[in-house]
Formats: structure tokens, C-alpha cells, sequence
């Protein structure tokens, strides 16, 4: 699921609190200008060395401010040729919302170009115009301090339970939505990143209701009707349920965050007691409108066993 031409929105279904970040087109219809997001502080110069875009190619240029890419979504470098996401950053979105089933996007095939960008912003917009562009006088360029490092895919490593229950809603349990699947990928590249990025380690002991995280991606800010792009924000939370092979933050007030949003699918969820945020705990995976967000457990001790899986395809990347 990814953003498109730069922007990101969601649909809330009629009944359901689910929403995907990062899924779905600009066109679609809006329930929600004031719904959750990641509303935290913006981060500085490498305090997450080891969080990273992901950005895709855009199949024609965005005529609205010129630019050629998309932040698709937020990501962790955990090898030198590994990088943990939500499962759903990689399916093809439109198959998914369609027909409730999870298919590799042509996106990522194996070969595909895509790129890394490394920095607390992406993008900046500054006064210029260019040949394609249909209005306005700003375009949008690399911003001062942000690093591009394109890399070309080898294989996505979907966890078995999302490419076969991915596209299921999930039945309400104690308030909260229990899914019969872990929203989790690893994507493997053939090339090895510069040291400007940094290599978390997940950990693996399992979270309970009070434990204390940092929450955090490269999503939008501001509301999600007509919201342009932030820098790399993050918050402090504490884990309110644990429910399946997710555990659960909640918002502040039902019209505030903070909570994640389209963009920051895929970042990594980090122990709040690690001052180098490099210990990981958690995937962002899916927003429940106006209560909190839900985060992919990565122990052992879930119904999904992610813990082992991860370990296996980890293993697998660094021996070739």
C-alpha cells in the first residue's frame, strides 16, 4: 500500500475503525479531516540512525510540483542488506482493497529500482517551475541534508500468515481488533547501504500494557484531508493492550494524536529505553480510527511466532 503523487489518504469504512496508513489514493473519500496521526515532535539529526524512506519511482512526472518520486513508506535497516516493514508497504494496493487478498506489487518485483532517503526531511518546496507543471510557482527538491541511496529489490520476504490472511479485517476483541495474521516484511536488496545508515536489532522479549516506546515514521502531519508531507516525527508511548500478534497505543483524545498515519506504515517501533533508538520492538502497521494505533508484535510468544520467521529470512539474506 502506498502513497500517490506525495499524498496520502484513507477511507474509513462504514462500520469498521480499521485503516491501513500509507494505502490509498488522493481521490478517495475522506470520514475524517481530524483523525489519528503520528502529531508528535519532529526529530533531529540523526537521532533514529537507523530509520529510513522508502521512496518509489513515479510512472510520470508529479505535475504539481515537479517532482519524479513518492515516499511510499517508512522502513529499518537491520542488515546490510535487510530492511524490516509493514507487509502491506510491498502488496499491490489496489488488488487488496479489490479483492481482500495480498499479491507482491509490481513495484518490488525482483530487479526494481527504488531508493532510500536518509534525513529527518525529504523533500523541501522552493520557488521554480518546470516544463510538465500544470499550476502554482514552487517545485519540490531534495532537502538540504537528506540523503538518496537507490538500491534495486532481490526478493520481498512477506511473514506466511500476511500473504494468506493479509487482507482480512480482523474480529473485535476486548475493544480492539485481533487479526489471524502479522503485517510484517523484510526487503532484501542487492546492494549494501552506506554507513550514513545505521542497523537496528530487534529484540525479542515479549511487550506488556505499561511498557514504554517510541513510536515514530515519515508520514503526514496536520490531519489527513489535504495534508502535505512532514519531516520524520516521533512520540513517547506506552503500550495500552496487547492483542494477538499486535499490541496497541492509544491516542490522546479522540480528535488528536499522538498515533500513526499514512507514511509512517512500516517504521520501526523502538524501546523507549534505548537513548540510540537502535533496539526494536515493533512494526507500525494500522491506525484504529479515533482510539489509537496497532504495532506488529516481533517476539516469539504470539500465534504467529515472528520472532522465529524473522530470525530464519535474516539469516537467509546475510548468507548470500
Amino acid at each position: 500500500m502506498s502513497a500517490q503523487l506525495n499524498h496520502s489518504f484513507v477511507r474509513f469504512a462504514a462500520l469498521a475503525a480499521l485503516l491501513a496508513p500509507g494505502c490509498v489514493d488522493a481521490g478517495d473519500d475522506l470520514a475524517s479531516s481530524a483523525a489519528p496521526l503520528i502529531g508528535g515532535q519532529e526529530a533531529e539529526a540523526g537521532q533514529f540512525p537507523a530509520t529510513v524512506a522508502l521512496m518509489t519511482p513515479l510512472p510520470a512526472v508529479d505535475t504539481r510540483y515537479c517532482n519524479t518520486e513518492q515516499r511510499h513508506c517508512t522502513m529499518t535497516r537491520v542488515g546490510p542488506r535487510a530492511y524490516l516493514s509493514a507487509g502491506h508497504c510491498f502488496a499491490d494496493g489496489n488488488i487488496l482493497e479489490r479483492e481482500h487478498r495480498v499479491v507482491l506489487s509490481p513495484t518490488f518485483k525482483p530487479g526494481a529500482k527504488i531508493s532510500i532517503s536518509h534525513g529527518v526531511q525529504i523533500w523541501e518546496y522552493v520557488q521554480g517551475t518546470c516544463p510538465e507543471q500544470t499550476f502554482g510557482t514552487q517545485i519540490m527538491v531534495q532537502a538540504e541534508g537528506s540523503q538518496r541511496v537507490p538500491l534495486t529489490v532481490r526478493k520481498i520476504h512477506f511473514h506466511p500468515t500476511y500473504l494468506s490472511n493479509g487482507g482480512e479485517a480482523g474480529v473485535s476483541e476486548g475493544g480492539w481488533t485481533n487479526f489471524n495474521h502479522a503485517d510484517v516484511a523484510l526487503l532484501e536488496v542487492d546492494e549494501v547501504a552506506p554507513d550514513f545508515v545505521a542497523q537496528a536489532k530487534v529484540k525479542f522479549s515479549p511487550l506488556a500494557p505499561g511498557d514504554a516506546v517510541i513510536i515514530g515514521g515519515h508520514g503526514i502531519s496536520g490531519g489527513f484531508a489535504g495534508t502535505a508531507w512532514s519531516g520524520l516525527k516521533f512520540a513517547r508511548r506506552t503500550v495500552d493492550a496487547v492483542v494477538g500478534q499486535d499490541f496497541f497505543t492509544r491516542v490522546s483524545d479522540p480528535f488528536g494524536g499522538p498515533g500513526i498515519a499514512p507514511g509512517d506504515s512500516g517504521g520501526a517501533v523502538y524501546l523507549a529505553s534505548d537513548p540510540d533508538m537502535l533496539t526494536v520492538v515493533g512494526v507500525n502497521s494500522k491506525s484504529i480510527a479515533f482510539r489509537g494505533s496497532a504495532h506488529v508484535r516481533l517476539d516469539g510468544t504470539g500465534p504467529q511466532d515472528v520472532a522465529g520467521w524473522y530470525t530464519q529470512v535474516l539469516a537467509s539474506i546475510s548468507s548470500r
